[in-house]
């Protein structure tokens, strides 16, 4: 796995040079056409969001995972509770 901000290194390679010209740069990194393709989507993505904020130079350093699975039903606080409870 790769952490978030070699994750917007290679995704703006990708964005700058193409995802094939990409993964070549990165061998040692075993990279996927699919995943770099969703790393430059995910990049542009931010990009976007920035300038519709009305920045206009946005740096993206880091590239994070989306949160994954269905949303917790107690809320994040009861959750956290709950587990703590458990754990104890």
């Amino acid at each position: 796995m790769f952490t978030a901000e070699e994750k917007a290194t290679i995704a703006k390679r990708a964005a700058e040079f193409e995802v094939t010209n990409t993964i070549r740069f990165f061998t040692d990194h075993k990279l996927k056409e699919s995943a770099v393709c969703l790393l430059v989507k995910r990049y542009k993505q931010l990009l976007g969001s920035g300038k519709r904020q009305g920045k206009e130079n946005v740096k993206v350093t880091k590239v994070e995972n989306k949160k994954r699975g269905l949303p917790l039903l107690l809320g994040e606080v009861l959750d956290r509770q709950v587990r703590m409870y458990i754990e104890k």
